[in-house]
């Protein structure tokens, strides 16, 4: 198997049974693999060479469920959530799994490149491994762990709907995460494109998305191009947002420097998500909104996020220029370059007939593994 690195482009390949070896010390008796060609097996000269999910299986993880071939996006997301929705109700293991295959059966048509619709017999694809019998039962949460849960939606943010939907956006997604979460002192970036180019709904997606999976607790935007933001305006909207009662009393009293260090106390110490959007205007770039900042107001926003910086907040910053003038004390060379949308997705764009709400590119069965493997993973696993 290969793991990410933190250099780009390169890969640390990891033996199969050393990964085998800490789902087991783990106590993870289930492995599930929705990645394209996961229990496919492959020819090595007169050799069978066992497939992903069997090699796991064999070195000793009770249960793997692979796929036999490339899978589309589509499939995934028709067998996924019945799978998980089965297993959450307290189902049994295999049952939810013939149900998902059940699902493949029965609706077969799979989104396929520019606007195509294929009808696939793919319910086989999904290959099951199992070493002995695993019951997988949640358990009812205790009163303090559902106090948590309500307390979690109540500032839960709602879904943002654009009036054209979210599409094409998957491994966006998975590069800005992977460009914040790689060290800590790395945890501000500048999201950098043309007008145009759907920054402001991808940040505002990915604010709604990272409380969905538990990234972070609080999403705290500000947009240039509604308002020129001071510091001591954001300061106070943070702490009305975090805080309450004498706390947010204490807070709201203190010198402006003061209330500064506050705020950046709470931001370093818990994983937010703070945004600042249309950051052009802060410096008057040409063609912006005329929102800007004074110098000296700019002088007191780089200090905030210096003192920000190497927290646990995340802090995206999204500008069509480079902001050269803060990048020393924010995101310093930690820039992504946002790309327009790629063919097939600018396909799904324009297609009035495809739902406005989904958030996938479309794929054909080949190329299937490139947002399959990423919308998978990033889906599962989260970092705190």
């Amino acid at each position: 198997m290969f793991f990410e690195t933190a250099e780009d482009g390169q890969a640390r390949a990891v033996a199969t049974t050393a990964v085998a070896g800490l789902l087991v010390e783990h106590r993870v008796p289930v492995a599930i693999f929705n990645a394209c060609q996961s229990a496919m097996q492959q020819q090595a000269g007169e050799t069978d060479e066992a497939s992903l999910a069997q090699a796991l299986a064999q070195a000793g993880v009770p249960v793997t469920l692979g796929m036999a071939y490339s899978v589309t996006v589509t499939a995934a997301e028709l067998m996924m959530p019945v799978l998980y929705r089965q297993l959450a109700e307290g189902g049994e293991l295999l049952g939810a799994i013939k149900s998902a295959r059940r699902g493949l059966f029965d609706d077969r048509g799979r989104r396929a490149y520019f606007d195509q619709t294929l009808d696939l017999a793919d319910w086989m694809l999904p290959v099951v491994f199992w070493q002995r019998p695993v019951t997988v039962r949640p358990r009812p949460p205790t009163s303090e762990e559902e106090a948590a849960i309500f307390e979690q939606r109540a500032v839960r943010e709602t879904e943002p709907v654009p009036e054209y939907g979210f599409v094409g956006r998957d491994l966006d997604v998975q590069a800005i995460e992977r460009r914040l979460l790689l060290s800590r002192d790395r945890n501000e970036l500048l999201v950098r494109a043309l007008a145009g180019a759907g920054k402001s709904t991808l940040l505002a997606h990915l604010g709604w998305w990272w409380q969905q999976t538990g990234l972070i607790d609080r999403v705290l935007a500000f947009s240039y191009e509604d308002r020129a933001w001071t510091v001591l305006h954001m300061l106070q909207t943070i702490a009305n947002r975090l805080l309450d009662g004498e706390a947010l009393a204490r807070a709201i009293s203190l010198s402006d420097d003061a209330l500064l260090e506050k705020v950046a106390d709470l931001l370093r110490g818990k994983r937010h998500l703070l945004v600042l959007d249309n950051a052009e205007s802060i410096s008057a770039t040409p063609g912006s909104i005329p929102h800007s900042l004074p110098e000296k107001e700019r002088d007191r926003l780089a200090r905030f996020l210096a003192r920000v910086r190497g927290g646990k907040t995340l802090v995206l910053i999204a500008s069509r220029g480079p902001e050269t003038w803060l990048a020393p004390h924010a995101f310093a060379d930690n820039v992504y370059e946002l790309p327009g949308l790629d063919p097939e997705a600018r396909s799904v764009l324009i297609d009035p007939s495809w739902p406005r709400t989904t958030r996938r590119s479309p794929t054909t069965p080949s190329s299937a593994s490139r947002l399959t493997n990423s919308s998978s993973y990033w889906a599962a696993f989260r970092w705190r």
